[in-house]
C-alpha cells in the first residue's frame, strides 16, 4: 500500500481475473479494477489506523 500525495492509498496486489469473483462485483465503474490483497496486509491497516488516526 502507498500514500499519494492526494491524501489517497493506492494498493498494489494481483489483478483479479476470476469471471466468478467479477460476476459477483457491483457498481465497478469503467476506470476501477479489483486486486486481490493478502489478509495481513488488512492487520496491518487496521493496526496501523488504530495506531495513527483512533480517537480514544
Amino acid at each position: 500500500m502507498y500514500a499519494t500525495d492526494r491524501r489517497t492509498y493506492v494498493v498494489q496486489g494481483k489483478i483479479v481475473a476470476d469471471l466468478t469473483a467479477l460476476g459477483d462485483v457491483r457498481n465497478l465503474a469503467d476506470d476501477e479494477t479489483l486486486v486481490e490483497i493478502d489478509p495481513a496486509l488488512v492487520r496491518h491497516l487496521i493496526e496501523h489506523y488504530r495506531e495513527h488516526h483512533a480517537k480514544g
